[in-house]
């Protein structure tokens, strides 16, 4: 091999060596880290009032991308006045603008106005309100387990998880007059409960996280529930089964974060009302022994794992 053709092997070989490297090179970029990265932003309420929520995209959440301005507006209903903000801000300012650097919760205060504007703080008969759905009766935040109130010349007790069972056991109030605002676990409230026909239509369920074999076995009740507020629920597991005579309408019910409802509806004899507008993207799959030996019609069926329009 003469020495031309020895430098046109190395010229070969630089060359190769530097396309290898290159290819290396664009194999091995840095990918963006910070790209399509959002936030969560939770507001919750106390009192009786709503937030409006708007950024420059028009989004209204819950979801932000990271670095979104937000302005929060509380808007309070009739006869309440907006008080602060609690939870992972703390402003008295109305409105707010948070910027969304991170997952946040947020509570929005109202409070009741007072009405005759002597400066003096509630009366005992504003330690209770009526819902703006005109059926739930709620407690306000000044009030605790044990109160007394009166509500349009009706007195109501206020109770908790304690003392609401043990009123059931006793059979010693009429559960109508109750307010169950700081009532978190329902389970097994009126389980085997064969004669009992309770009226708790009013009953305020927002903070119950679990409701499972609520009304298990308990074969005379039928009562309206179908404006029970079940947005904080997790659990509804045998909820209704063994039911014999209910059958009310609670397709509009809140399931978003249920996680269980095996065996809800299991012989359910009566139950046939539509639940296919249900809300359940935490529950994938049918669970097991949903509507088993029930009168439940198939087509009744919620959509799992989806949250309909």
């Amino acid at each position: 091999m003469n020495k031309y053709n020895f430098l046109f092997c190395i010229l070969i070989f630089l060359l190769s060596c530097e396309s290898e490297d290159s290819s290396q090179t664009e194999v091995m970029q840095p990918v963006d880290s910070n790209e399509n990265i959002t936030y969560n932003l939770t507001i919750d309420i106390q009192g009786q009032g709503s937030v409006l929520q708007e950024d420059k995209n028009s989004n209204n959440g819950p979801d932000y991308s990271e670095g979104s301005f937000v302005k929060l507006t509380a808007i309070p209903s009739d006869g309440w006045v907006f008080s602060t903000w609690q939870g992972d801000v703390v402003l008295n300012e109305n409105p707010i603008e948070i910027v969304m650097n991170s997952s946040k919760n947020l509570t929005a205060i109202f409070e009741l106005t007072d009405d005759d504007s002597d400066d003096d703080p509630p009366t005992q008969g504003e330690l209770i309100y009526l819902d703006s759905n005109g059926l739930t009766i709620k407690a306000n935040s000044n009030a605790k387990p044990g109160d007394i109130a009166t509500l349009n010349g009706v007195e109501y007790l206020i109770v908790d998880n304690d003392l609401l069972r043990e009123i059931i056991v006793d059979e010693t109030e009429d559960l109508s007059k109750l307010v169950t605002t700081f009532v978190t676990d329902m389970s097994s409230m009126f389980r085997n409960k064969q004669t009992l026909t309770p009226d708790i239509t009013a009953w305020d369920t927002s903070n119950v996280t679990d409701m499972s074999y609520m009304f298990f076995n308990a074969s005379l009740y039928n009562g309206d529930l179908s404006l029970w507020d079940t947005g904080k629920v997790t659990n509804m597991t045998y909820m209704f089964a063994e039911t014999g005579v209910f059958n009310r309408d609670i397709g509009d019910w809140n399931t978003i974060n249920v996680e269980n409802m095996i065996g809800m509806f299991n012989k359910a004899n009566s139950f046939n009302q539509d639940l296919s507008r249900w809300c359940v993207p935490l529950i994938p799959t049918r669970p097991a022994v949903f509507s088993n030996d029930s009168n439940l019609s198939e087509n009744f069926i919620p959509k799992w794992g989806t949250c309909p329009d």
